[in-house]
């Protein structure tokens, strides 16, 4: 039941941060370009070390070109089990094989990788919205 709740949320979370960063007329549409413009929005922030711009460049390259967003074309064709596909799932083509707990962790780990990646910006902005309303209290 987790996989068919949360795996389309990963395009949604993303697409929702990106909202946050940019005008609305420069937001991609398609989800592989969404993830592309993530990578570059979450590689602008002053945290970029090494290691953080590896962990993005590693989870954009497992969206856009693994599994989750593998081509699903042909109904009856196999679909690859090491992780859940989210054309698969999201237009209901139910293999037993795709929900097992295994993927279920594995999706939870990826959103963890997310939620980490945008994290700083997140906290940067809760830390300018408070000083704001500080400023404003105190005057």
């Amino acid at each position: 039941m987790s996989i068919r709740a949360l795996l389309p949320e990963i395009e949604g979370i993303i697409t929702d941060w990106i909202y946050t960063k940019l005008p609305e007329d420069q937001v991609p549409w398609r989800p592989e370009s969404k993830a592309k413009k993530f990578r570059d929005l979450a590689f602008d922030t002053p945290m970029a070390t090494y290691t953080y711009r590896r962990i993005i460049e590693a989870a954009i390259d497992f969206v856009t070109n693994g599994p989750v967003m593998e081509e699903f074309k042909r109904w009856f064709d196999a679909v690859n089990t090491s992780f859940p596909n989210r054309h698969a799932v999201v237009h209901g083509k139910y293999d037993e094989t795709l929900y097992t707990e295994e993927n279920s962790i594995k999706i939870f780990l990826l959103l963890d990788t997310i939620y980490h990646i945008i994290s700083p910006s997140i906290q940067k902005e809760n830390i300018s919205v408070q000083q704001n309303s500080e400023t404003q209290t105190a005057g």
